[in-house]
């Protein structure tokens, strides 16, 4: 746990970078951070639950 926390830092943040670049760029107006990196994690977050077998009913 102590050797992960500043690599999930690092990682984090070159995450929202890329993310931030990709928004500038796919299009005339910027797409707001927050709205990409839902629909990015929010697929992840729910094929982790099923895959862990976590669920509401628990």
């Amino acid at each position: 746990n102590l050797h992960s926390t500043p690599l999930n830092f690092v990682f984090g943040g070159t995450f929202l970078l890329i993310i931030d670049d990709f928004s500038r760029t796919i299009s005339s107006f910027e797409i707001p951070i927050g709205v990409i990196t839902m629909l990015l994690g929010a697929p992840f977050f729910l094929f982790l639950m099923k895959k862990n077998k976590i669920g509401w009913e628990n």
